[in-house]
């Protein structure tokens, strides 16, 4: 199972992963409604690493919750392992 499908697994989506405005706003429903918004790290004063293989590990292998910045990320990230690109603005 790759990382795409791992993600997909963690927040439970299970439909056609085509790129459309439908896809992203459901992928953006689930995320935002099964991986929470999490700050531990910073309490702990630990370093925060932003890095996709980082937050990859942090969200699918730890099951932790993630920052604002990590699902933009990892969405651009699915995207990219759909080989599609994401234009950057």
């Amino acid at each position: 199972m790759n990382n795409l499908q791992n993600y997909f697994t963690r927040i439970g989506y299970a439909e056609d992963p085509s790129i459309s405005l439908a896809t992203l706003e459901k992928l953006q429903q689930l995320h935002t409604s099964v991986i929470p918004f999490e700050n531990i790290d910073v309490l702990l004063g630990l370093d925060v690493d932003l890095k996709p293989e980082a937050i990859e590990k942090k969200l699918l292998v730890q099951g932790r919750g993630g920052y604002s910045s990590p699902p933009s990320i990892r969405n651009e990230r699915c995207a990219n392992d759909q080989s599609r690109s994401i234009p950057n603005y």
